[in-house]
């Protein structure tokens, strides 16, 4: 079974198989904040309690765990583009791109949909070259410090979207000092 999405038709079981994969982002966006205070209060009201500290384990965990990007996990992921109905409009060609990066010129690369996270940033990377997986997307300084949130969006490579967390991105130079808005 298919139906007509945008510009091309789409399977239904592959679209929704695509929504399940956005949607670990949501489960994460709404369940992260949730469950961390739900902790904290936990850790408040019963704090001898054996029960609060299994609780609370995922929640410290997340926190002391930095997750690494992780592009070859993007390759799996194709489904997500055609939930999205993803298209790209560029000024250059991916051997441009690759060619301005071994130059050491970073590059900003704007996208949508784009929220506190960048689906569109995440669309890119999987539909782009292997090598562009590398690129890190920018996002709201307050994700770094939620649990869950900043472990599923790590692994796709995120950076401080602040002026001061940008500026010493783009020191790096290339692919690695170039971002995703």
């Amino acid at each position: 079974m298919s139906f007509q999405r945008g510009r091309k038709d789409v399977n239904l079981a592959r679209h929704l198989i695509g929504m399940a994969m956005a949607s670990i982002f949501t489960v994460a966006y709404c369940l992260g904040p949730v469950w961390l205070l739900c902790s904290v209060f936990m850790i408040v009201l019963y704090p001898f309690e054996l029960s609060t500290w299994l609780f609370c384990a995922p929640v410290i965990i997340s926190f002391l765990y930095n997750p690494p990007q992780t592009p070859h996990l993007l390759g799996r992921m194709t489904p997500v583009l055609d939930y999205f109905d993803y298209d790209e409009a560029m000024e250059f060609s991916n051997e441009e791109f690759s060619k301005l990066f071994k130059s050491g010129k970073s590059i900003i690369f704007a996208s949508v949909p784009h929220g506190v996270f960048s689906y569109g940033a995440v669309c890119r990377a999987i539909a782009g070259p292997f090598e562009f997986r590398r690129l890190k997307t920018a996002v709201a300084p307050a994700v770094a410090f939620m649990p869950f949130i900043k472990n599923v969006v790590g692994m796709f490579g995120a950076v401080d979207a602040s002026a001061k967390g940008l500026r010493k991105h783009f020191k790096n130079g290339g692919i690695d000092g170039s971002v995703v808005l």
